[in-house]
């Protein structure tokens, strides 16, 4: 290494000397005790006993003066001659109880040591406490420490101590549920403890980490912390930071703060080495260990707290082999000297092994009073007590083992991570172990690594546990997180991720055969791992390897492409620099820094002992100054599994699947929020500046050829759609940064991904295929590897099939005769759509009249069949579940309606067809199976009319019909799948959409048909729109800034012109409208003078929203109309039109299955496209669902005696008017 190597003084040390210093009064403790300490009383809390108990063991609180050590909230008596030195937390209660002894004046003298800074008001609380007990003079110190971590080796600390409600846990900072109040309070409470580290180090490092996770949020944080610090003149823990650390190199300090999701696996993995079996295998905690003794008491030891075990510090991090042959090593040492420590103890006059520990203490202290012949005796006995530990401590892990057969999973773990192959099938490899858990954590890690998964051999997987009685909810849900995009391209990666990974075998055991061995080792494996960097070590190298470096061989930098690219790619934090700087500037900056040689490694979520080890061996390797590892707690595998998938069944899958879909972030570049996105501020900073004061009339007067330039069209069987996009406030440049901004934003990654059957509906773990349910071209679309497309095809020939039978007769009702009015009781997209359709394609009716009952109101039920012949009606439950509460009351009513007249419940299953996929309930009803109708998870409701939904479309205008309504729509989706951006018309519908939510403000977008067949169609699109992109929340689950779906709204014209077009015109909001009509009239009456006067209102109306009309026109108007000036000047303003208001008008040639396919289709695109702008998922509808969950609570209470008082008083109101009208 060049230069002088300084070895730095460890974060342990540093925490151990402040804790002395404190303990001491304040004052600096010498290196002999040479004058007898002040004896003094400590009190501490929980936290404050976490953090002394690893450090300083009993006898040195003795020997700093301490004669006894309380918890603040026990029952203490007074003591007014000692002193009193707290360290506790500056919280409500600790101040309170400190209060309460500072009226009591409970001790000589109070030294108020606070783990954290105490805040002004809880201050001035201590202030008041003292004043008012006469103790003011008694207070001698109230200190901020800023030790609110807790160190646990030279090189390792914790945040907190592990618990099974640890507000740190992975699973806590990850849940969707945790509000963003206890999310700031967590990651602020991260970035304290962190700021502690640095302050007690002495360090202001340089921060790194990666973007968009609760790693940035902390980094932010501290980073602002440390600015503010050092830029406090009075308080500024860092202004000897050179001296306090050491540092003589011109390297700056390097703090990469993690996430947990980086590297799930390696929480799971069956480990080797020492520390790591103990954690993982054991009760370990707090450097402390709970075994067996020789009378079978749980006995706790502790694990070298005194810093004086030899072994346990070159030996914690070794493989068990050399771990069990050093023990046995020491053991034979020590029985050569047996004889020699007899004969001492005789000479003492004492006997037994239970004196051992007690000749240890008297010895220590009259060693030098007894002569030169027995100053080895105390070291000896040490020896015997530590030699005794680690024996009792690995004969305890061998058993385990062995039993458990751990050498094998370690050896196994390995493999699946080299992707190795295995010699037996890994079921096999699993079929004899006992323990459960192991089972569970070999076939999650292994569905963690493998590059891809089948459905097979899912299934296989999951048969295998049910054998077994574990529960396959975990595996489950990993299988779903594999599914998605971000997660399996990190896949694709891992062996590189764990490149070196593996065993050795190596021949040591020649110690541990012999019979007096204590370790029996036959049939052990005498494995140690291969020499390897886990991922976050990886990381770490990426970072303190200068990327000019010469020095790298051809296979690490081929190796390491991928982890330099991902250095250059993460957050970049220097609280010396005035400003934050990131990307290539951080990477810039980076090359002409010294490599970093004091290296502190923090990650949130949880570490283990397996992580911290091989970080600290690759610091040895490195020869770096000082490497740290830090993490908010130390969990161990089954601590991990049981916080994070052992909740399947007690919280809402969605809401884990969300937990697991976070750590997946790691995997793809992190989208930035939409208002920060570097191409959006672009936009709106071109518009503001260039745009918002030009009208589009203007843009047609410095343009003849706009129309041209904007307009699209999309060739179809009977005829073009034009799409005309030319009155909207846009120019070249702004429309190029439109573009610009969708193919940014990933629309078209996206969109390849929606179509290549990608769980894109990630927090339901679901694919998006209303494209496959028309794909006409019969392309192969896997969904988990397997292809969709034959059971799409099955069940639209069941549709086939049955259609042609209700309309050619062949399905006759239970008195013979022919259907001729179908009921589709469905709620939501399995109504909206196709009621829709039915009424748009009205025209080319061929079956029965079709109605639809949706509302839970047994009015509309009673309205629909009133008008019926029960002998003549076929009924569509459409239901997937066939629980849906509103659908089924529906339906069950309808039943008993048809029972009425038929009588005989066999004659259901002539009357009545399901659309569902649950057998049993539907065979419950009554409907015979053959007549179910199947459609699949990855149907979205909102956009399944092109499923088995659309049934009661198919019996109203016959199969080719519905066949030709696919095929537009699947033309539309070549469209939108092959078309470049800038041509592509669902592109540009959002992005103009994005213009004006998103930059000029708009709130609303108005549908409005020229087309009375589609009167549906706005209502349609408020379902299809507002419950896709009403969202709040982005895809990595934070809240947006920013507007999101926009309210959808409209009627057909020319009604609306006498309604609400006022408001377009004239009012105050800015509502861009979609103008839509069609050339041809399927009804042309009086020589189609009714179209005519139609579609002239249809081209007008758009042109006075983008011209208006100015004051002069309108006084011109007036004047022209005889109106004295006087007159018109009163009345001019009303007749001022501001026009600019954008339209886009679409051009159907006449509306036909085809057409409208094709428009419906562009429509669904369009609303993708935006919420992949805003960063949301469009395919789920939470926020449907509470409202639902709310009204089974109250549906009881409208009927329960008594007075509901179990809501808010408005509720409790509305049931109590409910109750009282229904009694009167």
């Amino acid at each position: 290494m060049d230069g002088l190597h300084v070895q730095l003084e460890s974060i342990r040390r540093r925490q151990i000397a402040a804790l002395r210093n404190m303990i001491n009064l304040g004052q600096p403790v010498g290196n002999s005790m040479t004058n007898e300490p002040v004896w003094k009383v400590l009190i501490l809390d929980k936290f404050g006993m976490d953090i002394i108990s690893p450090l300083l063991p009993v006898k040195d609180l003795r020997e700093l003066g301490v004669t006894l050590h309380l918890l603040i909230t026990s029952h203490r008596e007074a003591l007014t001659d000692v002193p009193a030195v707290y360290f506790v937390s500056p919280n409500d209660e600790n101040v309170e109880l400190i209060s309460q002894d500072l009226i009591n004046a409970m001790y000589d003298s109070f030294y108020a040591n606070l783990i954290s800074p105490i805040s002004r008001p809880r201050l001035e609380t201590l202030a008041a406490a003292a004043v008012k007990g006469g103790s003011l003079n008694q207070v001698q110190k109230v200190v901020d420490q800023y030790l609110n971590f807790i160190s646990l080796e030279d090189d390792l600390f914790v945040l907190k101590r592990y618990s099974d409600m640890s507000p740190f846990s992975y699973y806590k900072i990850n849940d969707p549920t945790t509000s963003e109040a206890e999310m700031n309070a967590m990651m602020d409470s991260v970035a304290d403890a962190l700021f502690a580290v640095c302050a007690t180090m002495g360090v202001v490092p340089i921060i790194r980490c990666r973007k968009d996770n609760a790693a940035e949020l902390v980094a932010k944080r501290l980073d602002q912390k440390l600015r503010d610090n050092l830029r406090d003149a009075r308080n500024n823990l860092f202004a000897v930071e050179s001296v306090r650390a050491g540092q003589l190199h011109s390297s700056r300090p390097l703090l990469v703060i993690a996430d947990r999701s980086a590297d799930l696996a390696t929480m799971l993995h069956h480990t080797w080495t020492y520390q790591a079996l103990i954690h993982d295998v054991l009760e370990f905690d707090q450097n402390r260990i709970s075994l067996m003794d020789g009378n079978s008491k749980k006995k706790d030891y502790d694990m070298n707290t005194s810093g004086n075990d030899k072994l346990w510090m070159k030996h914690k991090g070794s493989a068990f082999p050399l771990v069990a042959e050093a023990v046995q090593e020491d053991l034979e040492a020590y029985r050569n000297s047996e004889d020699e420590i007899k004969r001492l103890k005789r000479a003492m006059g004492m006997e037994g092994n239970e004196a051992d520990e007690a000749m240890t203490s008297l010895l220590s202290d009259t060693t030098t009073k007894l002569g030169n012949t027995v100053t080895s005796l105390p070291q000896l006995l040490e020896a015997k007590k530590l030699i005794d530990l680690h024996t009792n401590v690995a004969t305890t892990l061998l058993d385990h083992i062995k039993q458990r057969k751990l050498d094998v999973l370690f050896e196994l773990e390995q493999k699946l991570l080299q992707h190795s192959p295995l010699e037996t099938p890994l079921l096999s490899s699993v079929q004899e172990l006992q323990n459960n858990e192991d089972i569970l954590r070999v076939l999650l890690i292994d569905f963690l690594c493998q590059p891809s998964l089948s459905r097979a051999t899912f299934d296989e997987y999951v048969n295998f546990l049910n054998s077994k009685e574990i529960s396959s909810a975990a595996l489950q849900f990993v299988y779903k997180l594999r599914s998605i995009s971000q997660f399996g391209s990190r896949i694709a990666h891992s062996s590189e991720e764990h490149q070196g990974a593996g065993t050795k075998t190596i021949s040591m055991f020649n110690k541990l055969l012999s019979h007096s061995s204590r370790f029996v080792m036959e049939g052990v494996k005498n494995l140690v791992p291969k020499e390897h960097n886990l991922p976050l070590t990886r990381l770490i190298d990426s970072l303190v390897t200068q990327p000019s470096s010469s020095g790298v061989d051809l296979n690490k930098m081929i190796g390491g492409t991928m982890q330099q690219q991902e250095a250059e790619d993460l957050c970049y934090f220097d609280p010396k620099l005035m400003h934050g700087i990131g990307g290539k500037d951080a990477a810039s900056l980076r090359g002409r820094q010294p490599a970093a040689q004091d290296v502190i490694l923090f990650v949130i979520g949880g570490g283990n002992y397996v992580e911290y080890q091989n970080l600290v061996d690759y610091g040895k390797r490195k020869q770096l100054q000082r490497v740290t590892y830090g993490c908010t707690e130390l969990v161990n595998p089954t601590q991990f599994t049981q916080q994070n998938l052992s909740s399947m069944d007690d919280v809402p899958f969605f809401f884990l699947f969300h937990v697991l879909l976070l750590a997946t972030s790691r995997d793809s570049v992190a989208m930035a929020a939409l208002s920060h996105d570097d191409k959006f501020l672009e936009l709106k900073g071109y518009v503001d500046e260039n745009e918002k004061a030009v009208t589009i009339a203007e843009l047609f007067a410095k343009d003849p050829n706009r129309f041209d330039k904007y307009s699209r069209s999309f060739a179809t069987p009977d005829g073009p759609i034009m799409f005309d996009f030319s009155k909207h406030r846009v120019t070249d440049a702004s429309f190029e940064k439109l573009i610009a901004l969708a193919r940014s934003r990933g629309v078209e990654k996206m969109r390849d991904a929606m179509f290549s059957g990608e769980p894109i509906n990630f927090t339901e773990g679901r694919a998006v295929l209303h494209v496959a349910l028309r794909n006409r071209s019969n392309t192969s679309i896997l969904v988990n590897g397997e292809d969709v497309m034959p059971g799409v095809n099955h069940v639209l020939e069941h549709m086939r099939t049955f259609t042609n039978a209700v309309i050619d007769g062949s399905w006759l009702g239970y008195t013979g005769k022919k259907i001729t009015d179908v009921v589709n009781i469905g709620i939501g997209g399995s109504d909206l759509g196709p009621y829709m359709v039915t009424e748009a394609l009205r025209h080319y009716q061929e079956g029965p009249d079709v109605h639809f009952v949706s509302n839970v109101d047994g009015t509309h039920i009673y309205e629909v069949t009133r008008k019926l012949n029960p002998e003549t009606t076929l009924f569509i439950i459409a239901s997937k579940t066939f629980t849906t509460q509103e659908t089924i009351t529906n339906a069950e009513t309808a039943k008993e309606w048809f029972l009425k007249t038929a009588g005989d419940q066999a004659a259901v299953a002539k009357h009545f067809v399901a659309l569902s996929t649950n057998e049993k309930k539907v065979v419950e009803f009554g409907i015979d199976p053959a007549n179910m109708f199947e459609f699949w998870d990855w149907v979205g409701g909102r956009y399944s009319l092109w499923s088995a939904i659309g049934l009661s479309i198919s019996l109203h205008i016959g199969f080719d019909n519905f066949e030709q309504l696919l095929a537009g729509a699947h033309a539309a989706d070549l469209h939108f799948k092959q078309t470049p951006l800038d041509q592509n018309i669902p592109v540009i519908m959002a992005m103009l959409g994005i213009l004006y939510i998103n930059v000029y403000n708009a709130e609303t977008h108005a549908l409005l048909p020229y087309d009375q067949y589609l009167h549906r169609f706005a209502a349609y699109f408020q379902q299809g729109d507002m419950e896709s992109n009403g969202k709040f929340v982005t895809r990595s689950g934070h809240r947006v800034d920013y507007a999101t779906g926009p309210i959808i709204w409209g009627e057909p014209g020319t009604n609306g012109q006498h309604a609400f077009y006022q408001l377009i015109h004239q009012g105050t909001r800015l509502i861009p409208a979609d103008f839509i009509a069609a050339v041809k009239t399927l009804n042309p009456i009086r020589n189609s003078l009714q179209q005519q006067i139609l579609f002239a209102n249809f081209v007008a109306q758009t042109e006075a929203l983008m011209k208006g009309k100015t004051r002069e026109e309108a006084e011109k108007e007036l004047r022209d109309s005889g109106m004295n000036e006087q007159q018109i000047q009163h009345i001019v303003p009303h007749k001022v039109f501001e026009g600019n208001r954008p339209t886009t008008s679409i051009v159907l040639p006449v509306l036909t299955p085809s057409t409208l396919g094709s428009l419906i289709a562009f429509y669904e695109h369009k609303i993708f496209v935006q919420g992949v702008i805003w960063d949301i998922n469009s395919y789920d509808q939470w926020g449907v669902e509470l409202g639902k969950q709310l009204a089974k609570i109250v549906q009881p209470e409208l009927t329960a005696e008594g007075v509901t008082t179990g809501h808010d008083a408005s509720t409790n109101g509305i049931i109590a008017f409910f109750k009282h009208i229904n009694k009167a």
